[in-house]
């Protein structure tokens, strides 16, 4: 994803982990990128953005029961 999406900083973590900051002209699309990349991707700031995936989350595994935690 860092080298196919335009970046403004990349940072090793260690164990193939990397914290990458995006850079983007309006955050719509960031949340259909997170869920795209399953649990690969995290979205940490801005926590606005952070919450509004995990929204789209739990209600897209909420369309499939066996899928969903508390299902």
């Amino acid at each position: 994803m860092a080298t196919y999406y335009p970046v403004e900083n990349v940072a090793d973590l260690g164990d193939g982990r990397l914290r990458v900051t995006l850079r983007a002209a309006s955050p719509d699309w960031v949340p259909r990128l997170a869920l795209r990349m399953g649990g690969a991707l995290r979205v940490v700031t801005p926590g606005g953005l952070a919450g509004e995936v995990r929204s789209r989350a739990a209600a897209t595994l909420a369309a499939y029961p066996e899928a969903s935690p508390n299902g």
